[in-house]
């Protein structure tokens, strides 16, 4: 049978086994790759458009198909609002979509 301070020194030393084990055994590292694009958010601000739709007769406007680039997750919203469908469930909306090269949401 061990008396208390052998047992206290088994102890210690295991204790001090375990960290220099841990010290010594180099970190694992993962290489999982580049870490994914995370895509920000839409804000979805339609009067920006619409002020867009107003504007565009013929050719695109390069401001206004980047605005309706960043807001495509947005236009299925947009298109079933009854106060925004009059301005964005128009052909001309998908004539504009078109020429942006974004395509127009079916809903």
């Amino acid at each position: 049978m061990m008396n208390k301070s052998s047992a206290l020194c088994a102890v210690a030393v295991m204790a001090a086994t375990m960290l220099l084990s841990e010290a010594l055994t180099p970190p694992v590292q993962l290489s999982l790759g580049p870490p994914p694009s995370v895509k920000p958010a839409a804000v979805c601000e339609p009067t920006e458009l619409i002020s867009c739709l107003n504007k565009f007769r013929g050719s695109q406007s390069k401001p206004c198909c980047s605005k309706l680039q960043e807001q495509e997750p947005c236009l299925c919203g947009y298109i079933e609002d009854p106060k925004l469908a009059e301005y964005f469930n128009t052909t001309h909306a998908r004539v504009f979509a078109s020429k942006c090269g974004v395509p127009f949401p079916k809903c």
